[in-house]
């Protein structure tokens, strides 16, 4: 599949004010896909680089949690 570039649809009546700067349309060679499946082939799956940012965010997040929660129970006189 390749996308190919479409001319902008028409929303002002459906959406006044709204302005699309571009568009995209995909052929697709074999059987007809519904929206559902579309969607999920689209994106049903990450790069493998936004997972890995995500992996070091959630490290960082879950280190700064504890960290936070060190110094509650600290500032409170309890032991974490």
């Amino acid at each position: 599949m390749k996308p190919i570039e479409v001319p902008p649809p028409e929303t002002h009546a459906i959406l006044p004010g709204a302005q699309f700067a571009d568009a995209y349309a995909l052929t697709l060679s074999g059987p007809s896909l519904d929206a559902m499946t579309a969607a999920q082939r689209a994106f049903g799956r990450s790069p493998g680089w936004i997972r890995l940012l995500l992996s070091a965010r959630n490290l960082l997040a879950a280190q700064v949690l504890l960290n936070l929660l060190g110094f509650v129970f600290h500032a409170r006189g309890k032991r974490a």
